[in-house]
């Protein structure tokens, strides 16, 4: 198990050979900014920056154009902020934070099935056209009654 950033831990196995494909640059761009606003451990380099920004807006912009501006700019931010702390020895930068600035690679791999704590998942084309299905949601309860759950 990695003991880096939560990110980094997904426990998933897969039950079929992966099939690679290259993301396009959007598709690159979204998975680099859903990682960093899904990652707990990146979440005070935001704030920095989102305040950075509206320190040095211009006064006709408002504070939402400010706040877009640096949703845009925070991965180019992010990998100087971080590439800066290492050149200039300030505070200690892991290699998933240094991973994280570089940005995702350009191959990305798909499986349409895996186990993930105990769980099977699968795409809904795995299923199509079987005979029986099981497509539904378990959940753990404390309690008998899912009304007050």
């Amino acid at each position: 198990m990695h003991e880096g950033l939560e990110i980094f831990k997904g426990p998933c196995k897969s039950l079929e050979r992966a099939k690679s494909f290259r993301l396009d640059h959007q598709e690159w761009d979204k998975a680099h900014r859903h990682v960093f606003w899904n990652t707990p451990e990146v979440q005070p380099y935001i704030r920095e920056h989102v305040e950075c920004e509206k320190a040095t807006r211009r006064p006709q912009m408002t504070v939402l154009k400010c706040q877009c501006q640096a949703h845009k700019s925070f991965p180019q931010w992010f990998h100087k902020h971080i590439y800066n702390q290492i050149q200039n020895g300030v505070g200690q930068v892991s290699d998933d934070l240094r991973a994280l600035a570089s940005g995702p690679k350009r191959w990305a791999c798909l499986w349409t099935r895996c186990i993930m704590n105990s769980f099977q998942f699968h795409v809904k084309s795995v299923v199509d056209g079987l005979k029986s299905q099981n497509s539904g949601v378990f959940v753990f309860s404390q309690t008998d009654s899912y009304a007050i759950a």
